[in-house]
C-alpha cells in the first residue's frame, strides 16, 4: 500500500503543468494595408493581438495564456539588454545584478 501511494505521488509530480489561461476582452481593431485586420485584446494589464482576414469578425473575447508573475526590482540600476516589438506593444529587457527584468510599454 505504501508503495502504491508513493507511486501515485511521484506520478502527480511528473505530470506537466498546464499553462493557466485567462479570458481577454476585445479593446479595438485596426485594418492593415495588406488586407488583414488586427484585433486588440486586454487581460491582466497585458495587450494581445489576434489577426483575422480583412472581412473576418474579431471575437468579443478569447482565451490567452496568463502572463508570468513579474519580477520586481528592489532598487539599483538596470542596464538595457534588448527590446522586442509585439504589434503596438514593446517589451524592453534589462539586467540588474545578474537578474533579467522586462518592462512593457
Amino acid at each position: 500500500m505504501r508503495y502504491a501511494v508513493g507511486m501515485l505521488v511521484a506520478l502527480l509530480f511528473a505530470l506537466p503543468a498546464r499553462a493557466q489561461t485567462v479570458t481577454a476582452l476585445k479593446t479595438g481593431e485596426r485594418a492593415r494595408a495588406d488586407g488583414l485586420k488586427d484585433c486588440y485584446y486586454s487581460a491582466l494589464s497585458q495587450t494581445y493581438v489576434y489577426t483575422v482576414s480583412g472581412y473576418g469578425l474579431c471575437p468579443v473575447s478569447m482565451p490567452v495564456s496568463a502572463p508570468a508573475a513579474p519580477i520586481v526590482a528592489t532598487g539599483g540600476t538596470a542596464f538595457k539588454t534588448g527590446e522586442n516589438l509585439r504589434g503596438m506593444v514593446k517589451d524592453c529587457y534589462y539586467s540588474a545584478l545578474g537578474k533579467p527584468y522586462v518592462y512593457t510599454v
